[in-house]
């Protein structure tokens, strides 16, 4: 019993698999993103579409994100930090409650969390130290 409804349903999630209609893969060009730790989407610059949000980690760590212009055309790669060692991890919040998303970046290297201001049009503040 336990076998034909593990089949049973393996071949429902099968079918809804292969009833996903995807279009065609779209390539976005981050310039220094070789090892990327995290990419998340957000909207960071408030004009209601979801923008990249992503994190290299190394010895030369770097924040980055580009903005989505919303018809599937994506502009270029703009870093928020490039001066902190080891990034490995990206969020995005509302820290200071002003109704934009402020970014946030973990370092492992640094044994560090710091926060980067957004100004709501995609501006960042200099790293602050949390």
């Amino acid at each position: 019993m336990k076998r034909n409804t593990l089949l049973l349903i393996s071949l429902v999630v099968f079918s809804l698999l292969q009833a996903q209609n995807f279009q065609t893969e779209h390539l976005v060009s981050f310039g220094n993103i070789y090892q990327p730790s995290a990419m998340i989407t957000a909207d960071l610059d408030n004009d209601g579409d979801l923008d990249i949000l992503m994190s290299k980690y190394g010895s030369e760590s770097c924040v980055s994100w580009i903005e989505n212009f919303g018809d599937g055309e994506f502009g270029i790669q703009r870093d928020i930090e490039t001066n902190i060692a080891g990034i490995t991890d990206v969020f995005v919040s509302d820290i200071d409650n002003d109704g934009d998303q402020d970014v946030l970046s973990a370092s492992q290297i640094e044994n560090s969390i710091c926060w980067y201001e957004n100004d709501g049009m995609g501006n960042f503040s200099q790293a602050n130290t949390i």
